[in-house]
């Protein structure tokens, strides 16, 4: 139990309480409203797309999926020859 307290001090436990129910309004909006405070710390437009769009795609999907993703979109981005 004692890192199920520690998960609720950082408020992580909340999240993954909702984590299964979420809707994807509910995903979309945090992502947009977690883009514009990036933006509004000077981070990048494009870097913060990225941040908020792997974030989405990990609550609705999953870790797993996510890290799949974010270990071959790059590689195909950068190797397409058209």
């Amino acid at each position: 139990m004692e890192v199920h307290r520690d998960l609720r001090l950082l408020g992580i436990a909340r999240l993954v309480a909702l984590w299964p129910s979420m809707d994807r309004d509910v995903v979309a909006l945090a992502g947009f409203a977690a883009m514009f405070v990036l933006m509004a710390l000077r981070v990048p437009i494009g870097i913060a797309m990225g941040i908020a769009g792997l974030g989405g795609f990990t609550l609705l999907s999953g870790a797993g999926p996510a890290m799949n993703l974010l270990g071959n979109v790059p590689l195909s981005v950068l190797t397409d020859s058209s």
